[in-house]
């Protein structure tokens, strides 16, 4: 639903493959009355030496914690976890 916790959600499929834990990164735009964020997961798959890096930036939001949550969400529907 909407209140689904995607970073949870992205955190236990990604423990449960044995995946390095996401790392999020994100950024302020906009005036400071009224600033937008926006949020980049990087997920590493399998196992170091030949890990696949998958990057997903999520929608413009409101909140840093909102946006971290729209990444989070891109990157489990898209790697299907």
């Amino acid at each position: 639903g909407p209140c689904q916790n995607w970073k949870g959600v992205l955190q236990e499929a990604l423990a449960r493959r044995q995946w390095e834990l996401p790392r999020y990164s994100s950024s302020q735009s906009g005036p400071p009355h009224c600033p937008t964020f926006g949020c980049t997961v990087t997920v590493s798959s399998g196992s170091k030496g030949q890990a696949q890096v998958f990057t997903f930036t999520g929608d413009c939001e409101a909140t840093k914690v909102k946006a971290e949550q729209t990444a989070a969400r891109k990157a489990v529907e898209w790697l299907n976890l």
